[in-house]
């Protein structure tokens, strides 16, 4: 009896909550690396290619620059939690660094590198922290 009405009862909370999907398809490949609490989604094109930003409620793509993964260049643009900021890889001093894009300022900040080469970068953007903008 206990187990009818628990799932009597789960059937009815189920029903009570709409759900919401949404399926969006994009005439050309993108690796998507990051979602922003706004709906941009981050990713790239081509394997070290650059970033892009593609809104698809706007049906808009924004070429950010930087190097995405590929070619010996690590890395994953990430979003922080304003949506602001975006990890990645950039040109540095002695190359492909560590970087942060600006979406206000649209410009990326390499942030350093490891001292010595990884494969053909110096060091490479996989995460931001989630009080980046904290931190301008």
């Amino acid at each position: 009896m206990k187990l009818k009405n628990s799932i009597s009862f789960a059937l009815l909370l189920c029903s009570l909550s709409p759900a919401y999907a949404q399926f969006f398809v994009k005439p050309t490949y993108f690796e998507t690396t990051g979602v922003s609490n706004q709906g941009v989604v981050v990713g790239y094109e081509t394997w070290a290619g650059p970033y892009s930003l593609w809104n698809p409620d706007l049906s808009t793509l924004e070429i950010i620059g930087g190097f995405a993964p590929g070619n010996g260049i690590g890395g994953q643009a990430r979003f922080s939690d304003d949506g602001n900021f975006v990890s990645g890889t950039s040109m540095g001093q002695q190359g492909p660094e560590l970087s942060r894009y600006n979406r206000m300022a649209q410009s990326w900040t390499a942030l350093g590198s490891l001292g010595f080469s990884v494969d053909s970068s110096f060091s490479a953007g996989y995460c931001i922290s989630g009080d980046e903008h904290r931190r301008r």
